[in-house]
């Protein structure tokens, strides 16, 4: 894991429904901002499937 991602762990993915593959959004330090970027992704796309993860990797 880069230094950069070690800082930020939690990511927004989207699926791309056409290659079957997630693709990372964003990337945050606290959760808190992760899951409000998520709910305003998911307000602005409602067809779009977008997911937080929190990488340990």
């Amino acid at each position: 894991m880069t230094y950069q991602r070690w800082l930020k762990p939690w990511s927004i993915v989207r699926l791309n429904s056409a290659l079957h593959r997630w693709s990372t959004i964003g990337r945050y330090q606290m959760r808190s901002e992760a899951e409000a970027s998520l709910q305003m992704y998911r307000r602005l796309f409602p067809s779009e499937r977008f997911e937080l993860v929190f990488e340990l990797e």
